[in-house]
Order: structure tokens, then C-alpha cells, then sequence
């Protein structure tokens, strides 16, 4: 990594194009790991209705809890290295089901709260 030299006081500091290739680099490293954690809970909603005559389950039991049997390891918001939660901020999903069960979207939110992805079925 480059370094650039401080003012007087002797010390350094990483020079801008650095940090602005390390903020890249980590938000591309958050982007593929919420992207991977929302096709695990997709990949569990799946197996959840297989058990359940192909309706999908309500939106309180896309949880970690809920969810328990169908997913092995709950996947960890990215941007706060805790379980990934319902909501709209960075890591959050939110999941909406059909009326009579037999859709839903679960969609992934990245940094400042953007749509990453969407599943739907």
C-alpha cells in the first residue's frame, strides 16, 4: 500500500488513492457478503415451504429463530458482524409474503441503505 508523508510531526498517512482503493475494496467485500447471506435465507424459505405445501412462511418467521431448522448458520450483517435482521438499513432484508402465501420478495440492503438484491418467487 502506498504511504504518503505527514506534515511536521513526522508521521504518515495513507495516500488518498489508497484509502479510496480500500474503501472500494471493503464495500465490494460487504456488497458479496450480503449477497451471499440473503441467498442463504432464500435458500431457507425454499426448503421452509417444501415442509409446508409450498406456502411460504410469514415475515415473523424469517428469523434466526424461525428459521432455525432451514438455515445452519444465520448470516451476519456485513456491516455490523451481527445477525442479519428485518429492516431497511446497510445488511438489513426485508421480506414480504403473499396474501395467500404462495409468493414472496425478500430484498438485501447495502450501504446507505440501496437495494443490493432481490429475490422473488
Amino acid at each position: 500500500m502506498a504511504v504518503a508523508c505527514g506534515g511536521s510531526s513526522g508521521g504518515s498517512s495513507p495516500a488518498p488513492a489508497a484509502t479510496a482503493a480500500t474503501s472500494a475494496a471493503t464495500e465490494k467485500a460487504h456488497e458479496a457478503a450480503l449477497k451471499k447471506g440473503i441467498i442463504s435465507i432464500q435458500k431457507g424459505i425454499e426448503s421452509w415451504a417444501v415442509d409446508h405445501s409450498g406456502h411460504f412462511p410469514k415475515p415473523s418467521q424469517v428469523s434466526q429463530s424461525g428459521l432455525a431448522k432451514y438455515v445452519a448458520t444465520w448470516p451476519a450483517n456485513p456491516y455490523t458482524n451481527q445477525p442479519m435482521t428485518s429492516g431497511a438499513g446497510p445488511g438489513d432484508f426485508k421480506y414480504a409474503v403473499s396474501t395467500n402465501g404462495s409468493g414472496y420478495e425478500l430484498i438485501g440492503y447495502g450501504s446507505s441503505g440501496k437495494v443490493l438484491i432481490t429475490a422473488v418467487h
